[in-house]
């Protein structure tokens, strides 16, 4: 059960259902933008192992038409809004750069296809799973502001160390992480950073 009853209380719920693979569990302990962001990062991770498991997980879990169908819209529209405010210079500088708004409108329409979020979540990370992913560990701290929040947990991150001539090793690095919080109907949740 999560404890959404203070920043460290939903960050130790997080951490934990990551660690049991509670996808469900993980999931809900974010806000919904910090969700959009991971199932992106996930749909691009995914793609970029080439493999035909990876393709599978898309194919199965994602209809990439109705995503490009839904961006196009959304991207439309957006272009739309600018033009509206008369401001011709955004209107160019949209038009010739749509990465300015292309991956918050890209997430919002991969976001709202699929349909079984957990389920995607699981199948990719059991493709993603490395024996390089880190590992956290303690939160250290927060500064409450108001409804948001930022702190900071213990990390620890590893590479392959490559000597000549010896066999690899695998190197532990510690760390710090910064995470954002925002709290939403009494609820602590992990954000993005604003």
């Amino acid at each position: 059960m999560n404890d959404y009853s203070s920043p460290k209380a939903v960050y130790e719920s997080m951490r934990d259902a990551s660690q049991q693979q509670d996808w469900g569990r993980y999931l809900a302990c974010l806000t919904t933008a910090a969700q959009k962001i991971e199932m992106f990062e996930m749909l691009f991770a995914c793609a970029e192992t080439s493999t035909d498991e990876g393709r599978r997980i898309l194919r199965t879990f994602i209809d990439g038409e109705k995503v490009r169908e839904d961006y196009d819209k959304k991207k439309e529209a957006k272009l739309r809004a600018i033009a509206a405010k008369g401001d011709q210079q955004a209107l160019r500088e949209a038009q010739e750069d749509l990465s300015s708004i292309h991956n918050d409108l890209y997430a919002d329409a991969l976001f709202d296809h699929i349909a079984d979020k957990v389920g995607f979540y699981a199948a990719a990370s059991t493709l993603l799973k490395s024996r390089l992913d880190p590992v956290l560990g303690d939160f250290e701290e927060a500064a409450i502001n108001g409804d948001t929040a930022t702190g900071t947990a213990k990390m620890t991150t590893f590479h392959i160390e490559f000597v000549p001539g010896q066999p690899q090793k695998k190197v532990a690095d510690k760390g710090n992480k910064t995470f954002h919080f925002r709290k939403i109907d009494g609820k602590w949740l992990i954000d993005v950073p604003r």
